[in-house]
């Protein structure tokens, strides 16, 4: 099992935002740990007593939830979830796959008793976008892959200098960090995320595709 770096720079900056009256939207490249971030936070919230019943979380690239790439399901959905007079928490994963999210964001944020914490490939949510469709409503909280202390956290190595440059030629990606000790591994795995940068981040979007992968 990986071990999960807290990532403890971004928590803080989520907290700082808890329960403030705007959209928070995290952004970053794939596999950079959007999804992580969010699940330690949801599990931080739960600590402080809040209910299972307050938590909506939706992961937009499951196949469960396809039924939610269209803005106005995806409000009827989170509208149907709501509670009456009491405080939610919205989390919605790669909210980019949806047609015309910013609709139902900006429709739901009306709703003062939902927190609202968005997710999005930084490909696809350039911050010139979201100033555009989500309008002063929302503040952007950038994810980096892992810092040298965070992968730090993660590879056994008492020789610092051995270890900077095992960070620097491997790269810092969360699961990657996990598989230096197999170099095949690795490189398989950085691989298969480049490739789907490139194609589905990078050649979709510039028209180069005309597809999007799966």
């Amino acid at each position: 099992m990986s071990k999960i770096i807290k990532r403890a720079h971004y928590l803080k900056q989520l907290e700082m935002w808890f329960e403030k009256d705007i959209i928070k939207v995290v952004t970053g490249v794939r596999r950079s740990g959007k999804s992580t971030l969010l699940e330690l936070f949801i599990e931080s919230l739960k600590q402080k007593g809040i209910i299972n019943e307050q938590i909506i979380y939706l992961h937009l690239d499951d196949e469960k939830n396809s039924n939610l790439l269209n803005h106005k399901n995806l409000h009827r959905f989170i509208s149907s979830k709501i509670l009456k007079n009491k405080r939610v928490y919205l989390f919605i994963d790669e909210v980019q796959n949806c047609s015309d999210y910013e609709k139902a964001i900006s429709s739901i944020y009306l709703n003062k008793l939902v927190d609202i914490y968005i997710t999005g490939s930084n490909a696809h949510m350039l911050s010139g976008e979201l100033a555009t469709k989500l309008t002063g409503r929302y503040i952007e909280i950038s994810i980096l892959p892992l810092s040298f202390m965070e992968y730090s956290e993660i590879v056994s190595n008492s020789d610092k200098h051995s270890l900077f440059n095992d960070y620097i030629n491997y790269g810092a990606f969360p699961f990657a960090a996990t598989l230096v000790e197999n170099a095949l591994m690795h490189t398989q795995y950085l691989q298969g995320v480049y490739t789907t940068v490139m194609v589905k981040d990078i050649l979709t979007r510039k028209g180069i595709l005309s597809y999007n992968l799966p």
